[in-house]
């Protein structure tokens, strides 16, 4: 509980070093200072760097301007995804999952508020703008900066995946101040203005009731399923108001993601919306120059991923990565960087998670996401928890929130933002598979009301 709680206050400091290096922190952590089965651990991970190795060889020896820089860089950026393969299973269960809900909604309501604070402070200085909910970010930032661009979709991030986590863990009966954290969070939410992120875990919501549904036919038509999961209607149903109202703030961003919307289904060389331009080239006329792209891309960090895009100097800082300097691919040349000056959001950002993963890794990479993809909704829709009711929604949601995202840009190389979201995932996947196999062994000693959702 202590490396969970140190990790959640690094994932909220302003340095982008700690928040990069945050998944191999953590990992270290479980390892050295926790040390449940460690030696299996390291030889799981040693695996792993075997692994990559062999791979990186396999894509040197098929691309002639494979670039180790990138490779090891792009390692780094989606470090986070090796906490999947961390086995959880022997040391979460209620009262880790109780306390995590306690230390997660305490760190998101503080940081709510002091964004709260931040908006109210921008909105005063120059009234409210399309740009004003930049200028939320948390303690993300230094407190006395008022250009610290890019780091309010770190914040807006975070305290909407674990404000998920919070929902997940929480006791069946919500008390008013979980209720009251709840608004405090979606209020903070809303003020910051991504408002991409509201459609996709309004999406999201949706496509976890339809998962829940889908698998438990006989309840369709009951008000069972209704009643078991009302403090989640109610948080979206609340969630939906503060829409509205968004709407009535940020009216000028709503017209923009309506025109985007408009012109995101051409898939052209001259289409208005960049990524689709980005996709029309990576589907189209790459193949063309690299016969092996569509099986196995371009090889991680080559082509359109962050880490790529980072080491181009051209993206965010424009600044090197120490250690690794600067380097950028003919493709990355021809087909992104003409891109990068010319988009304003991340609405007409030159690429996205998926499409770094199909781009960089082919349709092998594609078919690994959906195997975990599928993996996780098989659990969080079979096993239904005994004692956190809110548990398989809110896990669902998380899921398909995080797959939306990836969608937008490159959300699933921001470490800091998306370590904490894949981590839980984890969390409530491994509980789930080990409070099904306690109820198994005690099944003839349960109390005789418990009801079983093996």
């Amino acid at each position: 509980m202590l490396l969970y709680t140190v990790a959640l206050l690094m994932a909220f400091s302003p340095s982008k070093a700690i928040g990069q290096i945050l998944p191999i922190f953590f990992l270290l952590g479980m390892i050295v200072y926790v040390q449940v089965r460690p030696n299996t651990h390291i030889v799981k991970y040693g695996i792993v760097v075997g692994g990559i190795g062999l791979f990186g060889i396999l894509y040197q020896l098929v691309l002639p301007e494979f670039w180790w820089g990138g490779y090891l860089f792009s390692v780094v950026t989606f470090s986070s995804f090796l906490l999947l393969l961390y086995d959880f299973s022997t040391i979460v269960d209620r009262q880790l999952l109780y306390r995590i809900g306690v230390v997660t909604s305490v760190v998101i309501t503080f940081e709510s508020i002091y964004g709260i604070l931040q908006f109210v402070g921008a909105a005063t200085r120059s009234g409210i703008k399309p740009w004003t909910g930049d200028f939320v970010w948390g303690t993300l930032a230094p407190p006395l900066d008022t250009h610290y661009a890019g780091t309010s979709p770190i914040f807006v991030l975070l305290i909407s995946t674990l404000l998920l986590v919070a929902l997940a863990t929480s006791p069946a009966r919500l008390t008013r101040l979980r209720l009251a954290s709840f608004i405090i969070v979606l209020t903070a939410w809303m003020t910051a203005s991504l408002l991409h992120s509201v459609i996709y875990f309004t999406g999201a919501v949706v496509a976890a009731l339809a998962m829940l549904f889908l698998f438990k036919p006989r309840r369709r038509y009951s008000f069972a399923f209704a009643k078991r999961h009302k403090g989640n209607l109610w948080i979206f149903a609340e969630l939906l108001v503060l829409v509205v109202a968004g709407g009535a703030v940020y009216g000028q961003n709503y017209r923009a993601i309506q025109e985007v919307l408009a012109g995101a289904l051409e898939i052209s060389p001259d289409a208005p919306y960049l990524k689709m331009r980005v996709l029309y080239n990576t589907l189209f006329v790459i193949p063309q120059q690299v016969m092996s792209q569509p099986l196995l891309g371009l090889g991680p960090g080559q082509f359109s991923s962050r880490a790529a895009l980072m080491l181009t100097g051209d993206y965010l800082t424009r600044a090197s990565i120490p250690f690794f300097g600067t380097h950028t691919s003919t493709l990355t040349d021809q087909h992104i960087i003409p891109y990068l000056g010319r988009y304003t959001s991340s609405n007409h950002f030159p690429s996205s998670s998926w499409l770094t993963v199909y781009g960089e890794t082919g349709i092998a990479g594609v078919l690994l996401v959906l195997f975990l993809l599928i993996q996780a909704i098989r659990r969080f829709t079979h096993i239904r928890s005994v004692y956190f009711t809110r548990m398989n929604l809110a896990a669902l949601t998380l899921l398909f929130y995080i797959t939306f995202m990836g969608i937008q840009t490159v959300y699933w190389e921001y470490t800091q933002g998306i370590c904490f979201a894949i981590l839980s995932l984890k969390l409530l996947y491994d509980y789930l598979g080990a409070e099904r196999a306690y109820l198994r062994r005690n099944i003839y000693t349960a109390a005789p009301d418990t009801e079983l959702h093996l």
